[in-house]
This record gives structure tokens, sequence and C-alpha cells, in this order.
């Protein structure tokens, strides 16, 4: 995985989290595909992403349910790519 994707992968999730729904806990209101079609990478990889970040306890996730528990680090890994 590039850390490309990961950035995009990151943008994406504040990117809802700040602008539309103003809050670390949202619901995504679209599928992985169109999440991966947003940021311009396979399905398969949105869906690694986010698995990855669920794993490194950055993102819990519950189905489209998505929490940031590790903020400070997804602005990071955001800012760096």
């Amino acid at each position: 995985m590039h850390k490309t994707e990961h950035w995009q992968g990151c943008d994406a999730i504040l990117f809802f989290a700040i602008e539309i729904y103003n809050s670390n806990t949202f619901t995504l209101p679209i599928s992985r595909k169109e999440l991966a079609d947003l940021t311009g990478i396979t399905r398969e990889s949105a869906s690694r992403i986010l698995t990855n970040f669920h794993n490194e306890k950055i993102l819990e996730i519950n189905g489209r349910n998505i929490t940031i528990v590790n903020d400070p680090l997804l602005r990071q890994i955001s800012e760096k790519g």
C-alpha cells in the first residue's frame, strides 16, 4: 500500500468528520466503492485502509458508523501523506 493511499483515505474521513458532520463520530454516507471512487483508489485499497486504521486504533468502525479515536494521528498521516 502506498502512503498516498493512506493520505487519501485520511483526507476523506477527515472531510466527512469536519466539513460534513462537525463530529468525530458519524455515519459514512457513501459505500466503500464510492469512497474509493472519490479518493481515486480501488475499493480493495479503501477497505484495507479502513481496516488498518481500525486495527491500529485510529478509527472505530461498525458498519458505516465511524468514530475517530486518534484524531491527532489521523491528522498527522493526512498532513505527511
